[in-house]
């Protein structure tokens, strides 16, 4: 008798080891804002802008027993303030190429980024929408000014915030993955059912990282036009392709960072043929970044220089064009969640019609807030 009871307490015993404990869910969401609005002073002109302030929110969710989660992120502009003038490149939300979308630049809110994604752990991530590009991996190095730059680096280019594949690309399939000392990435663009083509433009990215400081990345972005619209454009003689290669290098109170650039039918400006006509006009460039910035205390001090060489031979655009700007600032961080801002651009370029710019200079304040929630609960909850 006591045999059995002990093989029975022994049977149910392994049985209940045996089975798997019951899985849970867990959940992330993560809200945000960034808030951002100056008062900018142009030669005799002056004026209260904003300065692409933010709100989106990222949410994933995944079993405990899995490394795989999934997630989608939403990120939409605020226009805070109406103004005339919008200095910083990266505030864009127009789309498309040649022909834009402007159908948003006038709202109160639009579309920055959008995307869904799945991450599997060591074997990357996986994201489809709009989202930040693989060039924007390497080019992105050098924009991080407050309001100036992301010109020379082709990164905002064609009037657009780069959807065309070098900014945050619209209608993207992203592949990004870490390997020892490397970052890489591999971009599709499908953003068009109109021009006979199933892939729309790809690109790439590999970052190697030197040191735990120092980094070299390359990148390439091709976009895929249809033949129409390059027929029918001054200087369109091919589809549009983008090149950049930067340096990084960020340890303790030091950050410097540049980047070079070249593109061939990747930008497009206003010509000048006659008082009656001004045509679009695509053209090619080289491009130099350079961007320092300096910590001590609660002020950062920055620098840098955007210059782009565009080739305009043979185009209705004044042969002196180009840009040359040297930007300079200086931020105060009050807190971690805001901070104040002045920063000063240069200019001793030449415009499409052959005029210098005037010099800008700018004082702002920026606030940021964020939160990260999270909870796990059994799946039959």
């Amino acid at each position: 008798m006591k045999l059995r009871i002990l093989f029975l307490s022994l049977c149910c015993h392994f049985i209940a080891f045996g089975q798997p404990s019951a899985d849970s869910l867990h959940l992330r969401f993560e809200p945000y804002t960034s808030l951002r609005s100056h008062f900018a002073i142009i030669e005799d002109e002056a004026e209260f802008q904003d300065n692409a302030s933010r709100v989106g929110f990222t949410a994933g969710v995944k079993t405990t027993s899995s490394s795989i989660e999934f997630f989608g992120h939403v990120e939409l502009s605020i226009r805070l303030i109406e103004s005339s003038v919008n200095l910083n490149t990266d505030s864009r939300t127009s789309s498309g190429f040649v022909i834009l979308n402007r159908d948003q630049e006038s709202q109160v809110f639009a579309a920055r980024l959008g995307y869904l994604g799945v991450d599997f752990g060591r074997y990357g991530l996986l994201t489809l929408g709009k989202q930040w590009s693989t060039y924007y991996d390497v080019s992105g190095i050098t924009d991080r000014f407050n309001v100036f730059g992301g010109t020379a680096s082709n990164t905002y280019v064609g009037a657009t915030d780069g959807s065309i594949g070098t900014g945050r690309s619209d209608q993207a399939m992203i592949y990004r993955n870490r390997i020892g000392n490397f970052n890489m990435g591999v971009q599709v663009l499908f953003s068009n059912t109109l021009n006979d083509n199933f892939v729309d433009g790809y690109g790439a990215s590999l970052r190697y990282y030197l040191t735990p400081f120092m980094s070299l990345g390359a990148a390439f972005q091709t976009a895929i036009i249809r033949n129409s619209l390059i027929e029918n454009t001054i200087g369109f003689d091919g589809d549009p392709k983008y090149y950049c290669f930067g340096i990084r290098y960020f340890k303790d109170n030091l950050m410097l960072a540049a980047v070079y650039a070249q593109q061939n039918n990747g930008d497009l400006t206003t010509g000048d043929i006659d008082e009656e006509e001004f045509p679009t006009v695509i053209y090619d460039d080289q491009g130099l970044e350079l961007a320092g910035k300096y910590f001590w205390n609660n002020f950062r001090f920055l620098g840098g220089i955007n210059f782009e060489w565009p080739d305009t031979a043979g185009l209705p655009v004044n042969e002196d064009f180009v840009t040359r700007d040297y930007i300079f600032g200086v931020e105060y961080h009050s807190s971690k969640l805001s901070y104040l801002y002045a920063e000063y651009r240069v200019e001793s370029g030449y415009d499409v019609q052959g005029k210098s710019p005037p010099d800008v200079f700018t004082i702002g304040l920026r606030i940021d807030l964020s939160h990260i929630g999270e909870k796990t609960m059994a799946l039959d909850d």
